[in-house]
């Protein structure tokens, strides 16, 4: 005999409607199917209970009900029969089709909040972007101002990493010294004639001071009075015109010597023009290769002396003057729009005299996706020759040639 709706709700047949309610209250949260969302029994448990408690809490279906169980039982009918017109009815959740004017208005609201405020910021970004490439254009700035690295490029030294001894240049290291004078007047000889035996070809020159007089004198003053020295005395000396040689290469002029045989500082350049008053170009001098967009700073910041410095190109074999400058003490000067290429600086103390050069070192320009790459090289000036810096000393033939 299957269970009646009593026997499902587990409560007596003339129980009140209050003790129906609770019954079902309790049962149906044990088994409804939120809470076993897997579990099939309690599914076909939880369609019982429902379907006892719709017959026992209407008081007509109840009724009628309780005159069935009546009849089921006086009369042994089969109690499926009965229970065939209250089957129970399985709980199910109600599915609901998707509604295309919600699914249209879900994408409207995608477009509206997302798509259209990210296109407009991208058309904004590339419109920015195009008038600061035109403004970049039209002002001639470069396209890109990364520097390459700057990497000496040691003459002295072979294939196979050892170091040779032969110099960068075949002319001698240092002029040669004019012999030893007893007198101002014999050491400016001496330096004339060191001068004149490196240039025989330059403008004449000025009479020695040892050269015999016209009229013969009887006496030092005599022959003073006779033939007076045009260079007696070395502060009386006038600065020297320039003296350029047939082949268009400089010549020193003569070094300027006080009473004692010490040396002084030249007065102007060899050119015949004045020293500027700051860290700038010599006039007089051509500047050349200004097409490139390589730059080489000439350090002088932290020294107390003045130099006269050439920029010399080694691209063509001979050596061959670019940039003529001059560089005060304690500070910078840059030399731009210089072309790709190997360089070498060539400098002069003023203050000394001393010559000196540095390495050798190298200029590039590269073409890459964004413009041109190009160099930008500092060199430190110093005052003596040192190979742990690339500084070495240099001849009064190989500073003044062109």
């Amino acid at each position: 005999m299957h269970p009646t709706h009593y026997d499902s709700l587990k409560i007596a047949r003339d129980a009140p409607i209050e003790v129906i309610r609770a019954a079902y209250r309790a049962l149906s949260q044990k088994s409804h199917p939120d809470r076993n969302p897997d579990d099939l029994d309690a599914a076909e448990n939880m369609a019982r209970l429902n379907a006892a408690y719709e017959v026992l809490a209407d008081p007509q279906k109840r009724a009628e009900y309780d005159a069935s169980l009546r009849i089921a039982e006086s009369a042994s009918i089969d109690e499926r029969e009965i229970e065939s017109a209250y089957a129970p009815r399985r709980w199910t959740r109600e599915f609901r089709a998707p509604d295309p004017a919600d699914e249209a208005r879900k994408v409207h609201t995608f477009v509206r909040r997302t798509v259209i405020p990210l296109c407009t910021i991208a058309v904004l970004v590339a419109v920015v972007w195009y008038i600061g490439t035109e403004l970049h254009r039209q002002k001639g700035v470069p396209e890109i101002t990364a520097a390459a690295p700057y990497e000496f490029q040691d003459p002295t030294l072979r294939p196979d990493g050892t170091r040779s001894r032969t110099r960068h240049s075949d002319a001698p290291a240092r002029a040669e010294a004019p012999p030893a004078a007893t007198t101002p007047a014999a050491a400016i000889d001496g330096a004339l004639s060191a001068q004149d035996q490196a240039f025989p070809e330059s403008n004449d020159a000025l009479p020695s001071a040892t050269d015999k007089p016209a009229a013969k004198a009887t006496s030092p003053s005599a022959a003073t009075k006779a033939a007076p020295s045009k260079r007696a005395d070395a502060v009386n000396v006038r600065p020297p015109k320039p003296r350029v040689k047939a082949n268009g290469r400089e010549a020193p002029a003569p070094a300027t010597v006080a009473k004692n045989g010490l040396y002084l500082r030249p007065a102007t350049a060899p050119n015949g023009e004045g020293w500027p008053s700051t860290s700038d170009y010599i006039s007089g001098y051509e500047q050349l290769d200004m097409d490139g967009l390589s730059q080489v700073t000439i350090d002088n910041s932290k020294n107390d002396f003045d130099a006269f410095v050439k920029v010399m190109s080694l691209a063509e074999g001979e050596p061959r003057v670019v940039r003529t400058l001059y560089v005060s003490a304690s500070d910078r000067f840059a030399v731009k729009e210089l072309p790709s290429g190997t360089y070498e600086l060539r400098y002069e103390l003023l203050d000394s005299g001393v010559l000196l050069r540095s390495g050798v070192f190298a200029l590039e320009e590269s073409a890459i996706a964004n413009g041109t790459r190009y160099s930008m090289v500092t060199l430190t000036l110093q005052r003596t020759p040192d190979d742990s810096v690339n500084t070495y000393a240099l001849s009064e033939r190989e500073f003044f040639r062109r």
